[in-house]
């Protein structure tokens, strides 16, 4: 059956909810390589899977969102992750903590250096060996990760970049919007997520048809919409992830599918295409 599909460069899918757009990749591609936006309190944590490889990124200080949102976007007969990575100071590991010592979990790591974890959640912090960076994980063979830190000495809690790559198609997930201006242009970017804060920094610093960010304690909608027109004169779209939810980017052969329904149009008027 033929649907309609918004075409900006990449491919927004039509769909009722993030949720549902989850439920009919598992059931109709369950192979396709995605990226999950998780919802995490004050930060996005971000589930990779490629074939039968799983990387997640895990970081937010609220657990229960953390763990609802990862239990969306994880296979119904699977919930192993191959890869932890955990990232974060402070109440930032309550959610990674959550999952820091499952038996699921095959190698785990911090992106940098992690410290001021809660006592209760001390697991999460002090032990975790830090990545050394940068780093490239090879999920099979077409997506691959790329983790980088940036190397300021004296950054308490240094800016890191995740880049996810299929062919030509990238993802760029950035710590935070300061983030931006401490790497080297990751060139063409189907889709920007911003973990933590200031988004529109990092959508600045990185042209991108998408931005993906928080809830509306990172950014108010009337500031995002005033603030972006100016930022993103063409077609661009920015869609938030509140907490426990779980937003998929699925890889296909025309660059990168986002679910419609939460998109927020920032300017210009987007093309229509089809899609089987």
């Amino acid at each position: 059956m033929l649907r309609t599909w918004v075409l900006v460069l990449i491919i927004f899918g039509v769909s009722a909810t993030a949720t549902a757009a989850l439920t009919a990749a598992w059931a109709t591609t369950p192979d396709a390589p995605t990226v999950t936006i998780l919802g995490a309190g004050n930060r996005l944590s971000v589930l990779v899977t490629a074939g039968n490889a799983r990387l997640l990124i895990a970081t937010g200080n609220d657990a229960t969102a953390f763990g609802n949102a990862l239990a969306r976007a994880q296979h119904p007969t699977s919930k192993r992750v191959d890869i932890l990575l955990v990232a974060g100071q402070g109440n930032d590991l309550i959610a990674p903590a959550s999952i820091r010592d499952s038996e699921r979990n095959r190698f785990a790591a911090a992106i940098s250096p992690l410290s001021g974890a809660p006592a209760a959640f001390a697991t999460a912090g002090e032990g975790l060996p830090p990545l050394e960076t940068p780093r490239r994980f090879l999920l099979n063979d077409e997506v691959s990760v790329v983790v980088e830190r940036s190397q300021s000495e004296v950054a308490p809690d240094p800016a890191w970049r995740v880049l996810v790559q299929r062919g030509l198609t990238t993802v760029v997930i950035l710590s935070d919007g300061t983030a931006a201006s401490q790497f080297p242009t990751a060139g063409a970017v189907a889709a920007l997520v911003v973990a933590g804060k200031q988004p529109l920094a990092a959508w600045s610093a990185v042209p991108s048809p998408v931005l993906i960010l928080g809830g509306p304690d990172i950014i108010e909608g009337r500031d995002l919409r005033a603030d972006a027109n100016h930022l993103q004169p063409d077609e661009r779209w920015a869609v938030r992830v509140h907490p426990g939810e779980a937003l998929p980017l699925r890889f296909v052969e025309a660059g990168l599918a986002v679910p419609r329904e939460p998109a927020q149009s920032i300017g210009g008027t987007p093309r229509a295409g089809r899609a089987e």
